[in-house]
């Protein structure tokens, strides 16, 4: 008996094989849950209303999945820990209207912290 693969015969399978590991690994990759979107849920649960949010410019409703996406990509914290590095001496600044306490940016969408931070810093020109 010949037990020898041809060289097409094995780059075939091993093609098939290869196919299958990307294949289940994009399947799988996609039955997690998003642990932002799911924390302080379990099953069926609804989330605790109990606890206050640290950052009053927290709240994302109303942005696209890609304006969130770019806020996570330039790294935008509200709360800075780098010190005279803060949104609101940021080149890219808007300050609040009227007695609102979050501003805006001219990068990244949505309600901005004065105190925040992002990796899009820039100092303030005079």
């Amino acid at each position: 008996m010949k037990d020898t693969l041809s060289r097409k015969e094995f780059l075939k399978q091993l093609s098939l094989i290869c196919l299958g590991v990307v294949g289940a690994g994009s399947l799988f990759s996609g039955c997690g849950s998003d642990k932002g979107e799911q924390a302080g849920t379990q099953g069926g649960e609804a989330p605790e209303a109990s606890a206050p949010q640290a950052d009053p410019c927290a709240d994302l409703t109303g942005l696209s999945e890609t304006d969130i996406n770019i806020r996570k990509n330039f790294q935008y914290v509200g709360k800075s820990e780098k010190p005279d590095q803060y949104c609101n001496n940021c080149q890219f600044w808007i300050p609040p209207e009227g007695d609102q306490f979050c501003g805006g940016c001219q990068i990244i969408k949505g309600p901005i912290n004065p105190k925040g931070w992002c990796q899009q810093w820039v100092a303030r020109q005079s």
